[in-house]
């Protein structure tokens, strides 16, 4: 028993040693590339991208090309002098198309390196970067059909952790299940631009 008591004694006096020793910074610049599937080919110019310090609960948005082709940068800073930025915090980027698909998302724990520059440079990979595509085709093939329900019938039932392709979870909440086919099934038959055949 005392030997549970000096360890519970040790992690406590550990964390609030770490929590104590955190780096805080008043300007901090999240910057990156967005890059498709292959992990090689920037996204187009002009998608958007959400950077929210969720530590903290503040936002920022860009738009891919506004610092290069493929590259987005935002600013965080608070001119009254609120910490906009800790070690430790959670950086979460949202990469939705002009059309508001989102196509993947990317979670970053900020480092005493990042606080002590000031930067973090975060680059994303997103996955299956089919514009012409909406989620309910789910093979890509141009047409919503019975081949996109099989495929989402394999899954179901899993949880989708991290991004698949083809992806199977056609609302996007990490879950395959009833919701999935029936947001096929109301547009089975029809092409991506939602026209019938």
């Amino acid at each position: 028993m005392k030997f549970k008591s000096i360890a519970f004694l040790s992690i406590l006096f550990l964390a609030c040693f770490l929590v104590a020793g955190a780096k805080e910074t008043l300007l901090m610049v999240i910057d990156g590339s967005v890059f498709s599937d292959d992990g090689a080919t920037l996204v187009p110019n002009g998608w958007n991208v959400d950077v929210t310090n969720k530590t903290q609960n503040l936002n920022q948005s860009s738009i891919t090309g506004e610092a290069g082709d493929g590259r987005y940068s935002v600013t965080f800073i608070d001119l009254g002098g609120g910490i906009v930025a800790a070690t430790g915090d959670e950086i979460e980027i949202v990469i939705t198309d002009t059309d508001g698909n989102k196509h993947g998302s990317r979670t970053y724990i900020l480092t005493d390196e990042n606080i002590d520059t000031g930067n973090a440079t975060i680059d994303v990979i997103v996955t299956d970067v089919r514009d012409e595509f909406p989620s309910w085709d789910v093979n890509g093939d141009g047409q919503v059909d019975i081949s996109d329900l099989v495929l989402v019938g394999r899954h179901f039932g899993e949880t989708i952790a991290e991004p698949i392709s083809p992806n199977p979870d056609v609302n996007e909440d990490r879950t395959v299940d009833i919701s999935d086919l029936v947001l096929i099934s109301s547009h089975f038959s029809q092409h991506p631009a939602g026209q019938n055949k």
